[in-house]
């Protein structure tokens, strides 16, 4: 049988989905395919950060009403650590 990580939600992430909901109210679905996925397979085949034990996953999109996603994340192999999030649309600056 498989084993499941604990999926926490940091302040800084439990935030940013807030403020996402006052624009796109079903983004909370995607929050929750993302811990339902993350739980069973954390393994990065998303981008990971050098020098550190985060990664940044990009969600699809799923028009009208809900953006693609941009999600730091770590994990180990008890918890997944959901950090931050933000429309993937916005530019992150050097």
């Amino acid at each position: 049988m498989a084993r499941f990580r604990e999926v926490v939600k940091e302040d800084a992430f439990e935030e940013a989905i807030r403020r996402l909901a006052e624009t796109y109210p079903r983004i909370e679905d995607v929050v929750t395919a993302l811990e339902w996925d993350l739980a069973r397979d954390p393994d990065p085949v998303h981008h990971a950060i050098p020098g550190t034990s985060d990664h940044i996953l990009r969600t699809p999109p799923h028009p009208p009403n809900i953006p693609s996603l941009r999600v730091l994340y770590s994990y180990d192999d008890e918890k997944v650590h959901l950090k931050n999030a933000m429309e993937a649309s916005v530019r992150i600056s050097d």
